[in-house]
Parts: structure tokens; sequence; C-alpha cells
């Protein structure tokens, strides 16, 4: 991402943070940016399960486990690129 846009991308994961942040700061990259390369990584966009057997739960009995459990709140959440200045735990 940061070298499709000429942004400087450093040796370390130390750099490459702080290319990022420098990128954002200073306008370089963007939530438009950013959601495109999201849309390519997919580890880091949308999130899948790949199953190596057939569950024995229908789709539907699956959704309704989901959500009965602590994971509820992650089923069809928003994606959200906020870029905050101070950290915060949700």
């Amino acid at each position: 991402m940061l070298r499709d846009n000429g942004i400087k991308i450093g040796i370390t994961k130390s750099d490459f943070r702080e290319s990022l942040e420098k990128a954002i700061d200073e306008g370089k990259s963007n939530q438009d940016i950013l959601e495109a390369w999201l849309l390519k990584v997919e580890g880091w966009g949308d999130q899948h399960i790949y199953l190596c057997e057939q569950p024995a739960l229908s789709p539907e009995a699956a959704r309704t486990a989901i959500e009965a459990s602590t994971f509820k709140h992650l089923l069809d959440k928003a994606i959200s690129y906020d870029f905050p200045d101070t950290l915060r735990s949700q």
C-alpha cells in the first residue's frame, strides 16, 4: 500500500508503522487508499472461516449459536478505519 502510493516503507515493522502514521498525518494516505488496500488483504479485510469438514450445524443453526455467544457483537459489524490520536479499547 505504501509503495503503491510512493510512500517510504522502511525495513522493520516499526518503520512501516512510522511511515504509515506520517503518511496519514501529511494527508498522503487516506481512508479510500486504506480501504482499497484492506480489500486486497483478506487477513485484514473481510474475515473468513475455512472449514475442513462440513459442519453438523446448518448455517441458520450456526448463526443462532453465534448470536447466543460472546461473539455476537462481531456479526455484521461495520468496518471502522478511524485514526485516533489516542488508542482506546473496544
